[in-house]
């Protein structure tokens, strides 16, 4: 505040309370009204730094509920063969003015690779923590649904959350492409109460090479 406000001439923060910091004190205790104008960093001085000062600004709550689903990358890159936990899809979740609970997401293989060439489909949240459990192997038509209704994730009211689908790549993939989607909004499984699903599905990741 004392270097926002003109009366400390320092580029930035130094964490030192020498004589020029007592002096910038000390003036704008005089144009604040803080009486004795002592330059110590007292209760007056603090109380009427709290009424200058702002507090932060609180994020507004929607005041409708919805459940709005979004791609958040990651970037393309190249998938080794036999690797493991490969984050391919991100999802961001975003509710309104209720908390939401998601209980399963189905994902679709797109690219140029065998299904047989995916040995594992996984979700994530930014914590470290699984949801559901690790699917071994695709559908005839490229499809991994991971279920989690037993342990929904949850977006409280107002925030954004995101889950990360990673999947594990065969040791035999070679040279290919791969890609994952959540193709409709019927691939996103939410709790009773919660709202439907809202985005431009479908949600579409990278294309990754194998």
């Amino acid at each position: 505040m004392l270097i926002s406000g003109g009366y400390l001439k320092v580029s930035a923060p130094t964490a030192y309370f020498g004589p020029a910091t007592k002096a910038a004190l000390v003036a704008w205790q005089k144009a604040n009204g803080v009486s004795p104008a002592s330059g110590y960093f007292g209760p007056l001085t603090r109380t009427a730094m709290g009424k200058v000062a702002p507090g932060p600004t609180p994020t507004p709550v929607p005041t409708s509920a919805f459940l709005k689903v979004e791609t958040a990358g990651p970037a393309a890159t190249t998938i080794p063969d036999g690797s493991l936990y490969n984050k391919v899809l991100k999802l961001k979740f975003t509710a309104g003015s209720q908390a939401e609970n998601v209980t399963g997401v189905t994902v679709t293989r797109g690219g140029y690779t065998a299904n047989t060439n995916v040995t594992g489909v996984s979700v994530w949240d930014d914590n470290g923590n699984r949801y559901g459990n690790i699917i071994s192997a695709l559908t005839a038509d490229g499809k991994a649904t991971v279920s989690f209704p037993g342990t929904p994730f949850a977006i409280p009211a107002g925030q954004t959350k995101y889950l990360t689908v990673a999947v594990n790549l065969s040791a035999d993939a070679n040279s290919g492409s791969i890609s994952f989607s959540v193709t409709s909004v019927s691939d996103i499984a939410v709790a009773s109460g919660s709202s439907q699903p809202s985005g431009a599905f479908p949600l579409m990741g990278a294309i990754f090479t194998t």
